[in-house]
């Protein structure tokens, strides 16, 4: 069973973050578990097009590899 897991880059300021995904009311947020909020959880407001969900797979360094990844193969 593959680990579900999302990502996507902050709209204020383009740094990476890691969570579940959650569209409420239009707005596009990734939560997170360990949080700070009355719920619990950190809310950052994403790129929607930045948003890509793990795909089960590491590179050969342990990377996880999201929807959306360019890679680049060597023969």
């Amino acid at each position: 069973m593959r680990e579900i897991l999302f990502r996507g880059k902050r709209a204020d300021n383009g740094t990476w973050k890691y969570g579940s995904y959650v569209e409420q009311y239009g707005s596009k947020q990734i939560y997170l578990k360990d949080g700070m909020d009355e719920d619990g959880l950190d809310r950052y407001h994403v790129n929607p097009s930045t948003v890509g969900q793990y795909t089960g797979v590491t590179d050969r360094s342990g990377t996880k590899i999201f929807e959306g990844d360019i890679l680049m193969c060597h023969n």
